[in-house]
């Protein structure tokens, strides 16, 4: 990733504001609905692999976990990457195939979050299509200096009632992107369906499926390329299974790949570098994962 400096102006002024759209959205909640509704969720997942927008970034095991309190259409989440295996690097947690880790244990960020993301958000159902509106602030405590923290706010649309339930996203970087010169922008179609729903008494598969595209400020970030258009293809099945009243399990597999020129940008792990054992960036570009979420809702 091309490193930047932080807009740190450029994300308190988006802070300042939110607080001022939630109090305005808050206001239009209570006029649709005058029933309280508050939920609470908290997952668990031990996944094989980290991939995010068809970029693998960590290349081993990791436990991602989120709590998201609801409230009337909003929620606030909170979710962090924690890796299990010495396979990333920190600021100044190395592992220990680096030549500058000189004499002892480097475990890198082994039992460390790589990665914590704050999400406000808001949705809404009218007839046919639900809205969402919302921010997310990525942050990575091990890594703060080379890799700084950023905001995004995103904005979509789900067509409940069309088949597959095709959906839209837009996300824009709203702070770091901008050093580039052009404000980072990723956009992301997809859909789903449930199969086997009721067969011989077995869960339903859920399938879903998703195209991201971006623009030249998301490529120049992450890349520090001038590419612009799709840029991966995503596709997962999980089985969600009930375990209680508020308890369920749900194990999924997926499939994730970089498309086009973007194959050639794949980050490689730090471990296969430093041993020489890493092979092209296209070789990581395709990846096949899975995991088993636990989950807790009230």
């Amino acid at each position: 990733m091309k490193l930047r400096k932080r807009r740190f102006l450029s994300c308190l002024s988006h802070l300042v504001v939110l607080p001022f759209l939630a109090i305005a959205l808050t206001t239009i909640g209570y006029a649709q609905d005058t029933e309280d509704e508050y939920s609470f969720d908290f997952s668990a997942a031990p996944v094989s692999r980290y991939l995010w927008r068809g970029q693998r970034l960590t290349d081993g095991w990791s436990l991602q976990t989120a709590g998201t309190l609801g409230f009337k259409g909003f929620s606030f989440n909170v979710w962090g990457n924690l890796d299990l295996e010495a396979v990333n690097e920190g600021d100044t947690l190395l592992v220990s195939s680096n030549p500058e880790a000189g004499a002892g244990e480097y475990n890198g960020l082994q039992g460390k979050f790589s990665e914590v993301d704050f999400t406000a958000g808001y949705s809404h159902a009218f007839r046919d299509i639900t809205i969402d509106v919302g921010t997310i602030i990525y942050s990575f405590p091990e890594r703060s200096a080379s890799l700084p923290s950023t905001v995004e706010i995103y904005g979509g649309v789900t067509f409940d009632k069309v088949p597959l339930s095709p959906s839209a996203t837009l996300y824009v970087d709203v702070n770091e992107t901008g050093d580039s010169g052009d404000t980072g922008l990723y956009f992301l179609a997809g859909g789903g369906h449930t199969l086997l729903t009721g067969l011989n008494k077995l869960p339903a598969i859920d399938a879903g499926f998703s195209l991201g595209f971006v623009n030249q400020g998301f490529s120049a970030y992450y890349y520090g390329a001038t590419d612009s258009g799709l840029h991966d293809f995503n596709v997962t099945f999980s089985a969600p299974v009930s375990l209680g009243e508020n308890w369920s399990l749900r194990p999924f597999i997926a499939f994730s790949a970089l498309l086009g020129d973007f194959r050639d940008y794949q980050y490689r792990p730090a471990p296969d570098l430093y041993e020489g054992t890493a092979g092209s960036p296209a070789t990581y570009a395709d990846s096949v994962y899975g995991g088993v979420s636990f989950d807790l809702g009230f």
